[in-house]
């Protein structure tokens, strides 16, 4: 079971469950604010004003918050929410295919059991990083009772490439020097 999705499953759980407010609009726009605003914003302070470039940077910034939140805040529709629901409706579809029944309510009660890091050579022999996260799905087993399905999302951090897959988390063990006081 292979299953490649765009998103990553616990934050889109979190978009669809979280009401709106402004955190939640700055965290799901944070690729916009730190790769488009911020330099942007750091090159005009730097022309225009050498002497206060950290507490203009900081009121420019928070401007930019202000104006990137406040459409969504007044019309109190929250598109986040309606892309998340909609991709976890799908995932539930996806699921069922690969023979783990679940639902879209015991989807959003899914959580991450444990994360690990593993440093690895991609193709180009260039240094990245995959996180793999374990996370607990309630599912229907052939009896019809509800047990945890351990799926494994597997992800290149700066890609937006997830790869979800079944499997279980199984904890290192590690040797510690036990002293005795003999």
């Amino acid at each position: 079971m292979n299953i490649i999705v765009n998103y990553d499953l616990i934050e889109n759980i979190k978009n669809a469950t979280e009401p709106l407010h402004p955190l939640k609009l700055l965290r799901c726009k944070k690729r916009k604010l730190c790769f488009y605003y911020v330099p942007c914003l750091t090159i005009l302070n730097g022309l225009t004003n050498r002497h206060f470039l950290l507490p203009s940077l900081a009121i420019s910034l928070g401007l930019v918050c202000v104006y990137e939140t406040f459409p969504e805040l007044m019309a109190r529709v929250d598109p986040f929410s309606l892309k998340a629901k909609s991709d976890l409706h799908k995932l539930t579809s996806q699921l069922r295919d690969n023979n783990i029944n679940t639902n879209y309510d015991m989807l959003l009660a899914s959580q991450v059991e444990a994360k690990e890091y593993h440093l690895q050579l991609n193709e180009h022999k260039l240094p990245t990083i995959l996180e793999q996260k374990y996370i607990l799905v309630p599912s229907y087993g052939f009896d019809n009772t509800i047990r945890d399905t351990s799926i494994v999302q597997e992800h290149v951090i700066g890609t937006r490439h997830y790869v979800l897959s079944s499997g279980r988390y199984n904890p290192h063990k590690k040797l510690s020097l036990v002293r005795s006081n003999a």
